[in-house]
């Protein structure tokens, strides 16, 4: 079953709350978790990050250290996903599914298809 944008959002929400304000770990043993293949939700850290839901570091040997928004210095609590215009000002859109895409994309990050070149 794929799940959407906003409830891998969620699950990494629930995840970063039960570890006081921090998740670390393997990307691979979080996207078993969440049920998710690990391409995909390296996709859609990648995405969050950008959209400023999420704040991430690599722990090198230790995996991924995701945590809200405000990083390091952040109270806690969950965070939606913000939506924003991409930095060239020209939207694109998946043809699949419809979601925004950013130019460059390979993969859309809402559906999971190949983008269209261009």
């Amino acid at each position: 079953m794929a799940m959407d944008r906003q409830a891998v959002l969620q699950a990494l929400n629930e995840r970063i709350a039960s570890g006081e304000g921090v998740w670390l770990g393997p990307v691979r043993e979080l996207a078993q978790d969440i049920g998710i293949p690990p391409q995909r939700l390296y996709y859609l850290i990648q995405a969050f990050q950008q959209a400023g839901a999420i704040w991430t570091r690599s722990r090198g040997p230790k995996g991924l250290e995701i945590r809200n928004s405000e990083g390091p210095a952040a109270g806690g609590g969950p965070v939606a996903v913000k939506r924003t215009v991409p930095r060239g000002g020209r939207s694109h859109f998946c043809p699949w599914c419809g979601q925004p895409a950013e130019s460059g994309w390979r993969y859309c990050m809402a559906c999971g298809k190949r983008l269209p070149a261009g």
